[in-house]
């Protein structure tokens, strides 16, 4: 069964999406990088599943720019949705479940909630240690 899509609702608009928020993100410019960053989560998930990775993505960059708008509420509500959904769909030591967890931290962090953010910094270490192979020069 052929189905329509329009070109804005092809995953590498959302990609595009995607790249353009974070440029976005970088440059400082947090109301339009947080609308791209959303219309790449609206495409995502009209064609994936809800726990697909690259929803997660999405969640995590939103997560970003409310991190760095100070919404930590909402920047939370953001970051546990991607950890949810990756810790649902990848292995339980893969680095984006690690990165999640960091996230996590930063923004209790930026409460000074350090107690918190350690807790959620030390879970990302345990990843990271088990899946980092130590590096030998030869």
């Amino acid at each position: 069964m052929h189905e329509d899509f329009r070109i804005s609702d092809h995953l590498d608009c959302a990609v595009s999406l995607n790249n353009i928020g974070n440029i976005l993100t970088n440059q400082g410019n947090y109301k339009e990088a947080y609308d791209s960053h959303q219309q790449a989560l609206r495409i995502r998930q009209k064609i994936l599943s809800s726990e697909h990775p690259d929803i997660a993505c999405s969640y995590n960059n939103i997560g970003d720019v409310l991190h760095k708008q100070g919404k930590y509420k909402e920047a939370h509500e953001h970051h546990f949705q991607a950890l949810e959904i990756r810790e649902k769909s990848l292995p339980a030591d893969h680095p984006r479940i690690a990165n999640s967890l960091n996230n996590i931290g930063s923004v209790f962090e930026s409460q000074k909630n350090y107690t918190r953010a350690i807790d959620y910094y030390q879970r990302a270490l345990d990843i990271r240690e088990k899946s980092c192979r130590p590096y030998t020069l030869t």
